[in-house]
């Protein structure tokens, strides 16, 4: 039930220059086909502001690079608001975390790792 992936800037999701995380999007839910972190009413503000918390249903693992972050730098994974079927994991990035223009970027929940060789620029 759970497999979890990173968008990419190019939509290949692999390196060789195409490999940079778009944004932190990713995972699955619990909850029904075609939910969305809209308000019952189904009408989102283009801004997101009024969007209904809807976190996914285990808590995801990161990476970035060989530093995993603590489950207190990861700050909400759940569905992103106006994009049906889509996860938003935001986490903080330590300060102590080595400076990289293209650290490696991977998820895992319930014991299923996302794809490889998507990269963040981090530190």
């Amino acid at each position: 039930p759970y497999a979890p992936g990173v968008f990419t800037v190019s939509g290949e999701g692999q390196s060789g220059g195409q490999g940079q995380a778009a944004a932190m999007f990713a995972g699955t839910t619990d909850l029904a086909d075609g939910m969305n972190s809209c308000p019952p009413d189904g009408v989102c503000l283009e801004d997101g502001s009024n969007a209904v918390l809807r976190h996914t249903a285990v808590r995801p693992r990161v990476w970035i690079g060989a530093y995993e972050l603590a489950p207190e730098n990861i700050r909400f994974s759940g569905l992103a608001a106006n994009m049906v079927g889509v996860n938003l994991v935001v986490v903080e990035v330590p300060r102590d975390l080595a400076p990289s223009n293209a650290a490696e970027l991977r998820l895992a929940a319930a014991g299923r790792a996302s794809q490889s060789s998507v990269t963040i620029a981090a530190g």
